[in-house]
């Protein structure tokens, strides 16, 4: 049974603008968890990213962006950042890719097999208020709300291939960082490194999305403040963005976090207003 839920602040019109959750039995999460128990130190001693592991969270990836932007600061250096977007990301798991890559770390075949055994033939249906569709069959993909998907997600891409740009990753979310003293020595590496990872998702069958995958750069250099980044990957020009929000902290160029603590001060008014509301003596 999956259920969808509207992504926030997205119209209800476009089939996309829909988060799907799948909603599985107790039984089978138990079972899930009893593998999960098994196998995951031994997934967690093969990959480098911080999502969906224990002790370790969004801030500590933030923080880690930051501490490597604030010692380019230190240096003098421009820090260019890649923030790609996949589509889709647990949907297009390649069960097949994800099988080979799970073999060569957790190298039993009962266990493999048990896995492709719950990974093929999976028949669900989608409910949308008072509407439900025909049943279905998935081969592929990954189920958001199974308990082993995100530490399966974490292994199947954690093989990027290695470049230039250091790697930062939170679950989908990834982030490309190079720094250097130029801004064409930033541009180049930038779009190279996104070529290669680009080409590394085609492989494995995931889908980067250039429209949404953003860049920017940071540095403390007012006179150059309104340089862009022209940064390719394949054929589509990437968006600068000055304000990039990464896991829930919009960003700037100087690292002053302004903007982020304007929009924080919003989200806190409306709260007051609907507290000193709820305080008065009159409605």
């Amino acid at each position: 049974m999956v259920i969808v839920v509207l992504k926030p602040g997205k119209s209800g019109d476009d089939p996309a603008h829909y988060r799907p959750i799948s909603l599985l039995s107790c039984l089978f999460k138990t079972f899930e968890r009893m593998i999960l128990n098994r196998i995951e130190d031994i997934i967690d001693q093969n990959i480098v990213q911080g999502g969906f592991r224990r002790d370790l969270s969004c801030c500590d990836q933030v923080l880690a962006l930051t501490t490597m932007i604030e010692s380019g600061f230190q240096r003098m250096e421009k820090t260019a950042v890649a923030f790609v977007d996949l589509t889709a990301a647990f949907d297009t798991v390649w069960r097949h890719g994800l099988l080979l890559k799970f073999s060569k770390i957790i190298p039993c075949r009962r266990l493999v097999f048990l896995l492709e055994n719950m990974l093929s033939n999976r028949r669900y249906q989608v409910f949308l208020g008072q509407d439900k569709s025909r049943w279905r069959t998935l081969n592929d993909g990954l189920a958001q709300g199974s308990v082993l998907s995100p530490k399966l997600f974490n292994l199947y891409v954690s093989d990027l291939p290695q470049t230039a740009s250091s790697k930062i990753q939170f679950a989908d979310d990834l982030a490309l960082v190079f720094q250097g003293r130029g801004f064409q020595e930033c541009e180049n590496s930038l779009s190279l490194d996104l070529n290669t990872v680009n080409k590394y998702f085609k492989d494995w069958r995931l889908k980067a999305n250039p429209d949404k995958t953003e860049t920017c750069v940071f540095h403390l250099n007012n006179r150059e403040s309104q340089h862009t980044l022209n940064v390719k990957m394949g054929d589509s020009m990437i968006k600068h963005n000055a304000n990039p929000k990464y896991l829930g902290v919009t960003l700037d160029k100087s690292l002053t976090f302004k903007p982020h603590l304007e929009i924080l001060s919003k989200k806190v008014r409306t709260r007051v207003n609907l507290l000193n509301q709820l305080c008065s003596t009159t409605w």
